[in-house]
């Protein structure tokens, strides 16, 4: 091989190899702009992972309180029947001792109108 094939030989691999740096330094350069990317990407997820963990949350609040106001309507209204019980009790006792003071069958007990039992006496 002459000196001239030589530095062309050599020459034609320098070629070779800038194109081949130049090839590697592009396929670099995209790989760093899918890593920009790709981070970008994983930041905006991770943000909303976080405003998704906030709304679970509040959900979650939201719903033992709503737990709690049920538990509290289901006492209020358990009350209230009973309540309602007590009044139809009591009022069935008092038309029972009415009843037994009009016919007269009281025992003179009760503290009633003296009209009102001689009513229950007559008839």
């Amino acid at each position: 091989m002459t000196l001239e094939q030589a530095v062309a030989t050599s020459d034609k691999i320098q070629d070779e190899s800038k194109a081949s740096i130049s090839r590697s330094l592009g396929m670099v350069l995209q790989a760093e702009q899918v890593g920009i990317i790709t981070l970008q990407k994983m930041h905006e997820q991770e943000e909303q992972m976080a405003r998704i963990a906030e709304d679970v949350e509040d959900v979650k609040a939201n719903i033992a309180r709503g737990k709690k106001l049920v538990s509290q309507i289901a006492k209020g209204a358990a009350r209230d029947r009973c309540t309602q019980a007590l009044c139809v009790l009591i009022t069935v006792a008092i038309l029972i001792m009415l009843t037994l003071a009009v016919i007269g069958r009281d025992g003179g007990e009760l503290n009633m109108p003296e009209g009102v039992r001689q009513v229950g006496r007559q008839g």
